[in-house]
């Protein structure tokens, strides 16, 4: 039986879709999932064939779910949640746990991250996105987000974090919500997505032609020379404006857009989101 949900699952293998998302599930040179595999199975696929496969013996679920391939582990889980909504105590031994995220009032919630000032030209520029899908997605990605930074203006904007003062001019203003910025970017070592602590990173400006050197500090974890870069603040709560009152581009977590509000109040909310997974998962190795 495993071996038969296997072939189906390989047939919807596509290489082209792989390169293109691997960065967003960290699956890249110095991702969180670097040592992780991915075939490019669209989820519809993969969901069909649990539905198909849901009598797959505890011993097999158990097998995908300690596979190195996204998509083997997606399926066992699948398979889990049709059997849960059937006989939760009979499918698994379940721990329930929580995770922080971000909220814009009104407008957002984002659980990585929250960036004010940058757009994501990821998927707009076809030669970025040409470059992400058939050459190295860490490399198309890097550089989307390069010519982005690149492209960003300082403004003046008057700042508030849990009532302290931090008004001044930014060419961006980055919230998060743990260590790193989707799968690729690791700019903090030990902040988690669940220790109640939003960090904001308060970028400094630079000439247009340091621009690129700084960025490179940032996107691969460089901490030497942090300083220089950003102002790290850690809280619970920003409270931002324009100075000139227009309104601000957010990207929050990946998607970027405009609010209609030209005064933010953006909020971290500990414990706000609650997931169950199976006892002894890795998750809660340090717990």
């Amino acid at each position: 039986m495993y071996d038969r949900l296997i072939i189906e699952l390989e047939k919807g293998i596509d290489p082209d879709r792989a390169e293109r998302t691997a960065h967003y599930f960290g699956i890249v040179e110095g991702g969180y999932g670097e040592k992780d595999m991915i075939l490019g199975i669209p989820s519809p696929h993969i969901r069909r064939v649990a539905k198909d496969f849901k009598t797959l013996p505890v011993d097999d679920i158990l097998k995908l779910l300690h596979s190195r391939v996204h998509e083997f582990r997606f399926c066992a889980l699948a398979i889990l949640k049709e059997r849960y909504t059937k006989a939760p105590r009979e499918t698994v031994e379940i721990y329930m746990d929580n995770l922080d995220y971000i909220k814009v009032m009104g407008h957002c919630k984002a659980l990585n991250f929250l960036c004010i000032g940058l757009r994501n030209s990821m998927f707009e520029l076809d030669t970025l996105s040409g470059l992400a899908s058939k050459s190295s997605s860490r490399l198309g990605y890097g550089l989307a987000i390069g010519y982005d930074m690149l492209r960003v203006n300082s403004e003046e904007y008057e700042i508030s974090i849990d009532g302290k003062d931090y008004s001044g001019t930014y060419p961006m203003i980055l919230c998060l919500n743990g260590r790193c910025v989707g799968g690729s970017i690791v700019p903090l070592k030990e902040a988690r997505p669940d220790d109640g602590i939003m960090n904001i990173l308060l970028f400094k400006e630079n000439p247009h032609t340091n621009q690129g050197a700084a960025f490179l500090k940032f996107y691969f974890g460089n901490e030497e020379g942090a300083e220089n870069l950003y102002t790290q603040v850690k809280g619970r709560r920003l409270i931002i404006t324009r100075k000139d009152h227009k309104r601000m581009i957010l990207n929050c977590d990946g998607d970027d857009f405009t609010p209609t509000d030209t005064t933010l109040d953006i909020r971290l909310i500990p414990s706000g989101v609650s997931f169950i997974v199976p006892q002894h998962s890795a998750l809660l190795k340090d717990k």
